[in-house]
């Protein structure tokens, strides 16, 4: 065993009139064992009063194998009560290094509600690479799929830094936006960026 980490965090929130919207309290607690390991429990509470009160709770377990050295290997699962729904999230991730150049991470994320009137269960995909060229270029891919509104992102990031630290040149690609859970244009975008400093 390294190392134990226990945590509380309560917030509350009340109208201009006094009146109280919510509350929120998170409690977490983290074990790092000496061999890779580690194993995270939290518990989450909480109060909404929006058309009517809603009281929300969730507790999540999560089990990771972290190399220290930018490898890692998560798994998750979660059960709770959400805005009067049954509400379930798993999902699992890693983060990987090949050499000193590439990086990638992957997570899955699954979500069901039962009722579920707004059909909001969904399969989350999100994937993301680095390739660093030489320490001044680097390229990055991020891609993002949620399955309950058909929705895919896409963004595409070229960086050359010409005269670091702060003379750099930017190309961006992106195709939808990367806001999670939310139904948007699916158009295609490109920026670029120059910064130069005399």
């Amino acid at each position: 065993l390294q190392q134990v980490e226990a945590s509380v965090n309560y917030n509350r929130y009340t109208s201009q009139e006094g009146t109280l919207r919510s509350w929120r309290l998170d409690t977490s607690v983290d074990v790092t064992f000496r061999k890779y390991w580690e194993f995270e429990l939290s518990h989450l509470e909480e109060y909404k009063l929006f058309e009517k009160e809603f009281r929300n709770d969730r507790t999540r377990v999560q089990l990771e194998w972290d190399a220290r050295d930018g490898r890692r290997i998560y798994v998750f699962a979660s059960e709770g009560f959400n805005y009067d729904s049954d509400l379930k999230l798993y999902g699992a991730g890693l983060r990987w290094l090949i050499g000193d150049r590439w990086r990638f991470e992957y997570e899955i994320t699954k979500l069901e509600l039962e009722p579920d009137p707004e059909q909001d269960s969904t399969t989350i995909h999100v994937f993301e690479t680095i390739y660093a060229f030489n320490p001044d270029m680097y390229a990055k891919l991020f891609l993002q799929t949620n399955s309950a509104i058909s929705k895919e992102n896409v963004q595409a990031l070229w960086v050359w830094r010409f005269k670091p630290p702060f003379g750099s040149w930017q190309i961006a690609y992106q195709r939808g936006t990367s806001e999670q859970g939310q139904e948007s244009q699916q158009g295609d975008t490109i920026f670029t960026k120059l910064s130069w400093v005399f």
